[in-house]
């Protein structure tokens, strides 16, 4: 490499035998990094003010809620949506590579657990859904488990064309539900959530396997969890067979599995009515949903940025629905708040002074100088 008279001269100046950038490029690369600090005290002001602004939506929305219950709450849900719209929006991050849309709240499931404390409303970073097992003496916790999901069901379908004995119907359905087990089994799954109705039979086996099943798990319910786990939805049993032989691809996994149960409040709207010949009847029994408990399974440990469920906790159904549809619109605005104070753009600047109102307030920044 030869050095430009300049440099030579600046060399021998010097005393230095070190290349030395010129000074027009290092006034250049100074100017350049104190830009780059502005702009990050720019985008962090404007974070700032994003909060505030979305703090202020949200007192403004709880207080509308507060007149229409003519109450005020004594719950401070104010920082309770807050902080799960914030968790939420800084963890999910929409891939529109594949196939994602741009709105954030497809993949945030706002789950709502009437009862309890509104100490309990937490976030967890997988998808919860209220199902409980086909049998009661299978297992309610596992770790890292294998999930199989199947859009089918596993019972044996009967033939109304031909005439047989009734003996002979229950020897078919006997060997034809083992040899249906026997293939599921062979993938070794620790869970199987099915669409359609698992046998009597099925559910005996696949407990003795200690496999956790579920069944009626509606096909939308089924994309969200395919889509936090991994797994392939397959479409019938018949198809068990031909992905043996894939079984890491065909199964999907999280970090661990939970079946939690929390009792069943009185469904609301429903009154007993009073009967002359019946005085003893209390008007306070209501009917309760279930059979007084209502379980609820827990897939947690998936990747965080494929979305995640806001648990909601600490009042009846009916009022935990308003604060749902509040967090529901607290994580879109602050998903997008964080869209506009992530970019490092100048036009942030103006940004700012719209939201937070100092316009007047804070200095202009010069625009870096194109060389």
């Amino acid at each position: 490499m030869i050095d430009s008279p300049e440099a030579c001269l600046r060399r021998r100046l010097l005393g230095t035998s070190s290349f030395v950038a010129p000074i027009s490029l290092l006034n250049a690369t100074s100017r350049n990094q104190e830009s780059r600090a502005e702009l990050l005290h720019i985008a962090d002001l404007l974070r700032q003010s994003a909060i505030l602004r979305l703090e202020s939506m949200v007192q403004g929305l709880l207080s509308e809620y507060d007149r229409a219950y003519e109450r005020p709450h004594e719950q401070n849900w104010g920082a309770i949506i807050l902080r799960l719209a914030q968790e939420a929006s800084d963890t999910v991050t929409p891939n529109v590579r594949i196939a994602d849309t741009m709105d954030i709240r497809p993949y945030v499931k706002i789950k709502v657990i009437p009862g309890g404390s509104y100490l309990e409303c937490r976030y967890v970073d997988g998808i919860v859904f209220s199902k409980g097992v086909v049998h009661k003496k299978m297992r309610k916790s596992a770790c890292s488990p294998r999930i199989l999901l199947l859009s089918g069901g596993v019972d044996f379908q009967r033939t109304h064309s031909k005439l047989a004995t009734f003996t002979t119907l229950l020897e078919q359905e006997q060997k034809y539900t083992e040899i249906i087990v026997e293939k599921i089994i062979r993938l070794q799954p620790d869970l199987m959530c099915v669409g359609s109705s698992i046998s009597r039979q099925a559910q005996e086996y696949l407990n003795q396997h200690d496999v956790v099943a579920v069944q009626h798990v509606k096909p939308r319910l089924m994309k969200q969890i395919a889509r936090m786990t991994g797994a392939a939805i397959v479409p019938s049993t018949d198809y068990v067979t031909s992905m043996s032989d894939y079984r890491d691809i065909a199964l999907g996994t999280c970090q661990h599995l939970q079946i939690t149960t929390y009792p069943s409040v009185p469904l609301e709207g429903y009154h007993v009515k009073s009967i002359p010949k019946l005085n003893h009847v209390q008007p306070h029994y209501k009917r309760m949903r279930g059979h007084g408990y209502v379980s609820y399974v827990y897939l947690s440990g998936s990747p965080r940025f494929l979305g995640c469920t806001l648990i909601l906790r600490g009042a009846r159904k009916s009022e935990l629905k308003k604060i749902k549809r509040i967090v529901g619109f607290a994580v879109f605005v602050a998903y997008h708040l964080r869209l506009h104070s992530g970019t490092d753009h100048p036009s942030s600047l103006h940004l700012y002074q719209l939201i937070s109102g100092t316009e007047q307030l804070i200095p202009e920044v010069p625009l870096p100088v194109n060389s």
